[in-house]
């Protein structure tokens, strides 16, 4: 299973405002931020194209995502690795 992050970069006296997309090995794709998109629609196109990127395009096709202090997180969802979490009755 993959996890992808996806954070802010402020911009700097030569580059606007970013947003990057990563994995933990490293893997990352890295551009403007659209200010014409909300900012969660802007995450999840620069997430289908890193996907694109690192040919992670087989499997079930789907994503969820959620927010972290850092910015947000993507999963594929995957059957095998999923959790029952229930209440402690």
């Amino acid at each position: 299973m993959k996890a992808i992050t996806v954070k802010r970069l402020a911009p700097t006296s030569t580059k606007p405002a970013r947003i990057k997309a990563s994995d933990l090995d490293g893997n990352s794709l890295v551009r403007p931020r659209r200010s014409y998109m909300e900012y969660k629609d802007d995450c999840d196109v620069l997430v289908i194209h890193f996907c694109q990127k690192m040919e992670w395009t087989g499997g079930p096709g789907i994503m969820y995502s959620g927010a972290t202090k850092e910015g947000l997180v993507y999963v594929f969802a995957d059957p095998d690795s999923a959790i029952t979490v229930s209440s402690n009755t």
